[in-house]
């Protein structure tokens, strides 16, 4: 068995005990009951900023622990620096807390309940918790309402060249269209990124932290060219 697939089969089979003494000196006496929510999310969030996750990922869990925070002062009357860690571990506490969230839509529920399973999944991965799950209920997301043909057709008239600043948003319009970039994709990218000649774009800044090479069909290509030409 290679190296790695030992420790991976070692990190798996690693009893709390194991992963708890892992943490070092400070935490080799402590248990779930012992490490409060507060202290928990706190390591949990350097895990997070030590993985590289970007700036969105961690707002998104800090509105998780928000909305957590909220749930446990209300229906506990405790607070973040008293409350148990194990305490997620309660027959039915997932449960209560979708409930807290209050008339919002499955998608919404989901959303927290994905940053509440990233949490809680770090502090049974470090020992705190035992038995923790988190099932979630996946739903299809609504249909958006989408342009119609007539409202494309007045997005995608080209604006005069010499007006820069139409031009500009007549091209990130029509590279929205054709390659479904994020908006933080697009304003990450760089010159050296397109590749007109070989009729491709790179998107360094993805979501998922990987590089991305999508094709450009002929009237985004050309619509590049020309605004390239004339930025130059």
């Amino acid at each position: 068995m290679a190296k790695r697939e030992r420790l991976t089969t070692a990190k798996k089979t690693a009893s709390r005990e194991d992963k708890l003494r892992r943490l070092g000196n400070n935490y080799r006496e402590y248990t779930g009951a012992e490490v409060s929510v507060q202290h928990a999310y706190l390591k949990f969030k350097i895990s997070q900023e030590e993985r590289g996750n970007s700036p969105q990922t961690l707002a998104f869990y800090d509105r998780f622990y928000k909305k957590f925070v909220s749930f446990i002062n209300e229906s506990f009357n405790d607070t973040p620096e008293n409350c148990p860690i194990d305490i997620m571990t309660q027959d039915g506490f997932q449960l209560f807390f979708m409930k807290s969230l209050g008339d919002v839509s499955q998608q919404t529920v989901n959303s927290y309940l994905r940053g509440y399973r990233a949490f809680g999944n770090f502090c049974e991965e470090i020992g705190l918790l035992d038995g923790f799950k988190c099932p979630i209920k996946e739903v299809e997301p609504p249909m958006k309402p989408v342009y119609t043909d007539k409202e494309l057709k007045k997005l995608l008239i080209k604006p005069d060249i010499r007006d820069f600043t139409d031009f500009r948003d007549f091209t990130i319009i029509n590279l929205l269209l054709s390659t479904g970039a994020r908006s933080n994709t697009l304003l990450n990218i760089r010159l050296k990124d397109v590749d007109l000649e070989n009729g491709y774009i790179i998107f360094n800044t993805t979501k998922a932290h990987k590089v991305v090479s999508v094709g450009l069909e002929k009237k985004c290509k050309d619509t590049l060219t020309e605004y390239i030409s004339y930025w130059r």
